[in-house]
C-alpha cells in the first residue's frame, strides 16, 4: 500500500508539471500576440509618412504598459502576495486597458481644430487631456476600485490576482500621465518642426496652414534626419477607419430603421444569452489543464478504461491528538464507514486501527494477552502504549502512518484512494459526507478530517459561485458610483452600467454555449471583463456629454471624434490574444474564448446600442466655458521681443495674428529685418 501511495504521488506531481508546463510553452504564443499588437499600434497611431508618424510614441506607449507590469509584479511580490499561473494573463489586462488609453489620448489631440491648433503646445496638450483625461480617469478608477473590492474575497488565488490587477492599473494610470503624455508633447513638437525648448511655451500654427517653404522637420523613425521642403502626400493623411466612422457609421447609427434593427438584435441576443446564463453550471475538472496529446491524458484514459479511474492522487483520513486508547473502537467504525463509501476506491483504505485489532486478536504472546481486557482491547493508557510499540515492531510498515511524541501517539494517517466523480456537485457532496463520517463519535472536526491536495479545489468549487456573484455585484456597484461621481450625470451613469450588465450577461451566456463552466479561471476572467467592458461605454458617454447640439448631432459628433479610437482599443485587445486560439492550455484557450466575447459584446454595446439610447433619451450636455485666447497680450510680448530680445521667426506663430499667406509672412519679416531667417 505504501508503494502504491508513493507511485500515485509521483504521478500527481508529474501531472502538475504537465499542466504548468503547458502554460509555460504557450508563453511564446503570448509573446507573438504582443508583437502583433505593437505592430498594430505603430501602424495606426500616426499618419503614414516619414514625419507625421508616431513610431517612437507607440513604442513609448508599450513601454508604459511594461512599466505598469513591473510596477504591479514588483510591489505585490515585495508585499508577499504570491504569484500563480493565472497571473500570467495580467499583461493582457494591462495591454487592453493601456492601449485603449493611448488611442483615446492621441485621438483627443488629433481632434483639435481651428484656433485650437494655433495655441501653444502646452495648451494643446491641456485641451487634449481636458477631454481624454476624464475618460481615462473614469475607466482607471472604476477598474482599480472593482479589483480592490474583488480582493476582499475569501479565495486566496482570486484575492492575490485582484491585488496585482488593482496595483497594476493604478500604476498604468500614473505612467500614462507622467511618462507617456510628456513624450507625446515632445513628439508633437517634432512633428510641427518647432524647436522643442520654444515650442512648449510659444504660440504656433500648423505648418500646412502657413505653407512655409523652408520648414525643417525631424524624421519619425530617425530623429537625426532632417526633412527640408517637406510636404505630406495626400494618401498618407487618409485614415480609412476614422473616415468610415465619421462619414458613414455616424449617419448609419442615427438612421431610425437601423436603430430599430440594432435594438431588436440586442434584445434578442440578451434573451438567448440570459437563458444560457441561467443554465451555466459550476464545475471544474483538474484534467482540463492537461493537453489532449500529453502523457498525463493518455494515462488517465488508460486508467479509466482498465481500472475504472481514480483521482490520480493519494488521500487520507487524518486524526490529531485525541485519546486513541478510548477512541480506538470509534476509529475502527470510522474506517469501516469510509472504506464502504461510494467515493472511496474499494480495497485502497489502509486502516492501522483494524490492523492493530487483528494483531491483538492473533497474538499468542502472554505479555500482550495480559494487557488486554475481555474485548481484547488495552486495559489502560499505559497498556495501549506498550501494545502499540509491539504492534510497530511486528508490522513496521504501519510506522509511516503513526506520529509519536516520545512514547505517546499524537497523530495518525489512514490512506485511501478516491474513485472518479464526474461533476463538482457530486465531489462537493461526497467530501461533505466523508467529513461528517470522520467527525463522528464526539471527535472534533478539526482533529479528524479527510484531506488530499485535490480537496482544496473542491472547497474552492463549493464557494466559487457565491464568490463570483458577490464580487461581480460589488464591482458593478463600484463602477456605477465612480461613473456617477466623475460623469456627474445620473442618467448617463445608469446607461453605462446597463451596458456593463448586458455585456456580462451576454458573455456568461456565450460561455454556456461554448461549453465553459464557472471555475477559478473563468471567474477571474469575468471580473476582468468588467474593467474592459466599462471602457468602451464610458468613452462614448463622456464624449456625448461634452458635445453640443441636438441628440442626433451629438451622437454623430461622438462617433466621429471618438468612435475610431474606441474601436482601435477593442480591436487591439483582440489582436493581443488572437494567437491563443491555437493554444493547448486550458487557461489560455478559455482566456481566448472569454475575451473574444468581451470585445464583441463590449464594442457592440458601446458603439452600437449606447449611441442609439443616447440619441433617443440622452441627457443634456454639460455647460461649456470656451477657452478663448487673448490676442493682445501675445502681440505685445512678441513685439517686445522683436524690438531686440528675440530673432526667432517662430515667435511670429501666435494665435490670432497669423499672416494670411507666405508672402505676407515674408513681408512682415522684411520690415523688421529678419529675411535671413527664412
Amino acid at each position: 500500500m505504501l508503494f502504491l501511495s508513493l507511485i500515485t504521488s509521483s504521478f500527481f506531481i508529474r501531472f502538475l508539471d504537465e499542466g504548468s508546463g503547458t502554460i509555460l510553452k504557450d508563453l511564446g504564443i503570448l509573446a507573438g500576440g504582443y508583437i502583433l499588437l505593437i505592430a498594430f499600434v505603430i501602424f495606426v497611431l500616426g499618419k503614414r509618412n516619414c514625419v507625421q508618424h508616431r513610431v517612437w510614441l507607440s513604442v513609448v506607449g508599450i513601454i508604459t504598459i511594461g512599466l505598469s507590469i513591473l510596477w504591479s509584479f514588483g510591489l505585490c511580490s515585495y508585499g508577499d502576495w504570491y504569484f500563480t499561473g493565472l497571473h500570467n494573463v495580467l499583461p493582457f489586462l494591462f495591454l487592453g486597458i493601456g492601449v485603449d488609453d493611448i488611442f483615446i489620448i492621441v485621438q483627443a489631440l488629433d481632434n483639435l481644430k481651428g484656433d485650437q491648433l494655433r495655441l501653444p503646445l502646452h495648451e494643446k496638450i491641456g485641451l487634449a487631456l481636458k477631454h481624454a483625461g476624464v475618460s481615462i480617469t473614469i475607466t482607471s478608477l472604476t477598474d482599480v476600485l472593482a479589483f480592490a473590492v474583488g480582493s476582499s474575497t475569501i479565495l486566496p488565488a482570486l484575492r492575490s490576482f485582484c491585488v496585482f490587477a488593482a496595483v497594476g492599473i493604478l500604476g498604468l494610470f500614473i505612467f500614462q500621465l507622467i511618462f507617456f503624455t510628456p513624450f507625446m508633447a515632445l513628439d508633437e513638437a517634432r512633428r510641427s518642426g518647432m524647436p522643442i525648448c520654444r515650442s512648449l511655451w510659444n504660440s504656433q500654427a500648423e505648418v500646412t496652414h502657413l505653407k512655409r517653404e523652408n520648414v525643417h522637420r525631424k524624421n519619425a523613425c530617425i530623429p537625426m534626419h532632417i526633412h527640408s521642403h517637406w510636404r505630406p502626400m495626400d494618401c498618407s493623411n487618409k485614415n480609412f477607419i476614422h473616415a468610415f466612422f465619421e462619414n458613414y457609421y455616424s449617419r448609419f447609427i442615427t438612421f431610425l430603421p437601423a436603430q430599430l434593427n440594432i435594438v431588436i438584435m440586442a434584445v434578442g441576443c440578451l434573451a438567448v444569452m440570459a437563458y444560457g446564463t441561467t443554465s451555466l453550471k459550476q464545475d471544474f475538472d483538474p484534467r482540463w489543464f492537461f493537453p489532449s496529446d500529453s502523457y498525463a491524458t493518455e494515462y488517465i484514459k488508460a486508467d479509466e478504461r482498465h481500472f475504472g479511474g481514480s483521482s490520480q492522487q493519494p488521500a487520507a483520513l487524518y486524526v490529531g491528538d485525541i485519546n486513541f486508547h478510548t477512541h480506538l473502537t470509534s476509529l475502527e467504525g470510522i474506517c469501516d464507514k469510509v472504506s464502504n463509501h461510494y467515493w472511496v476506491k474499494e480495497g485502497t483504505l489502509d486502516c492501522w486501527a483494524r490492523s492493530f485489532r487483528s494483531f491483538l486478536n492473533s497474538s499468542s504472546d502472554a505479555a500482550i494477552k495480559a494487557k488486554l481486557d475481555n474485548e481484547n482491547l488495552p486495559k489502560t493508557e499505559s497498556d495501549f502504549i506498550f501494545l502499540i510499540a509491539n504492534f510497530i515492531k511486528d508490522q513496521p510498515e504501519n510506522s509511516f502512518n503513526l506520529v509519536f511524541n516520545g512514547d505517546n501517539l499524537t497523530a495518525t494517517k489512514i490512506p485511501y484512494q478516491n474513485t472518479w466523480l464526474d461533476t463538482s456537485s457530486k465531489r462537493i457532496d461526497a467530501l461533505a459526507d466523508l467529513r461528517s463520517i470522520a467527525a463522528a463519535n464526539n471527535i472534533p472536526p478539526e482533529l479528524s478530517f479527510p484531506f488530499a491536495e485535490g480537496y482544496t479545489n473542491i472547497d474552492t468549487d463549493k464557494v466559487i459561485k457565491d464568490e463570483l456573484l458577490r464580487n461581480i455585484g460589488l464591482a458593478f456597484l463600484a463602477v456605477y458610483l465612480i461613473t456617477l461621481f466623475l460623469l456627474a450625470n445620473f442618467t448617463t451613469s445608469l446607461f453605462v452600467s446597463c451596458c456593463v450588465i448586458m455585456t456580462l450577461v451576454d458573455l456568461a451566456g456565450m460561455m454556456y454555449f461554448w461549453d465553459l463552466t464557472i471555475d477559478t479561471v473563468t471567474t477571474i476572467q469575468l471580473i476582468i471583463s468588467i474593467g474592459l467592458s466599462v471602457d468602451y461605454a464610458v468613452h462614448i458617454a463622456h464624449t456625448f456629454l461634452i458635445s453640443k447640439g441636438t441628440r442626433k448631432e451629438r451622437v454623430r459628433k461622438t462617433i466621429s471624434t471618438i468612435g475610431a479610437a474606441v474601436f482601435y482599443g477593442g480591436f487591439s485587445t483582440f489582436l493581443a490574444f488572437i494567437l491563443l486560439a491555437a493554444s493547448k492550455s486550458y487557461v489560455f484557450k478559455t482566456f481566448f474564448k472569454v475575451f473574444l466575447g468581451v470585445v464583441i459584446f463590449g464594442l457592440f454595446h458601446g458603439l452600437c446600442l449606447l449611441p442609439i439610447v443616447l440619441c433617443w433619451i440622452g441627457p443634456e450636455p454639460y455647460e461649456h466655458k470656451d477657452i478663448s485666447t487673448n490676442t493682445q497680450k501675445p502681440v505685445k510680448k512678441i513685439d517686445r521681443r522683436l524690438n531686440g530680445h528675440s530673432r526667432n521667426p517662430s515667435d511670429y506663430y501666435y494665435a490670432g495674428r497669423l499672416p494670411r499667406s507666405t508672402s505676407q509672412f515674408k513681408n512682415q519679416l522684411e520690415v523688421q529685418g529678419y529675411t535671413n531667417h527664412i
